[in-house]
């Protein structure tokens, strides 16, 4: 996804299309989703009701694993969409900026899908709509935290041993 967002940076393959296009395909990627969401959810209650399936039914979220065509699509769309946004020099902002990629490290391990599915997602967002989205923004909250934090670690634990590599490496004689 890093090489393909470098090779459209530098060639600009996408420069020719409007931008009402990209927000229409992300339109059309989402609607065609919710669809097939909705039908698949009223398949599986038409066999609950038709006694075709013997357990418990329970809904899951939908997910789509990086390589998926949805979110190859949907990655490409929304990149084109903020390359081409005229955003000012904000310093505040790049520093969080800089710190995406590791908080995309950090979370996107087994260790944080074992956190995230200790919540029944699905019951909590039926039973309350209000609990659900404040334990979602506070686990959203952390990730992004603990994500941070390790990208500062790394930054700065990278020029700490830039300015005291002298102890650990011989200077070449000239």
């Amino acid at each position: 996804m890093f090489a393909l967002g470098g090779y459209i940076k530098k060639y600009n393959p996408f420069a020719r299309i409007r931008v009402w296009v990209l927000w229409g395909i992300c339109v059309i990627v989402y609607v065609l989703l919710y669809l097939g969401y909705y039908m698949s959810i009223q398949t599986n209650i038409n066999k609950f009701n038709a006694n075709l399936i013997r357990k418990e039914e329970i809904q899951e979220f939908v997910k789509f694993p990086n390589h998926n065509l949805v979110s190859l699509i949907l990655a490409i769309v929304l990149f084109e969409i903020f390359r081409r946004l005229k955003i000012p020099n904000i310093k505040f902002i790049n520093r969080i900026a800089a710190s995406t990629f590791m908080i995309y490290l950090m979370h996107d391990n087994y260790f944080f899908y074992m956190i995230w599915d200790k919540v029944n997602w699905i019951k909590l967002l039926k039973s309350d709509i209000t609990d659900f989205m404040l334990i979602y923004l506070r686990s959203v909250g952390i990730v992004f935290a603990i994500g941070f934090a390790a990208y500062y670690i790394y930054f700065y634990g990278g020029y700490l041993l830039s300015k005291i590599k002298f102890i650990f490496v011989k200077k070449e004689k000239s």
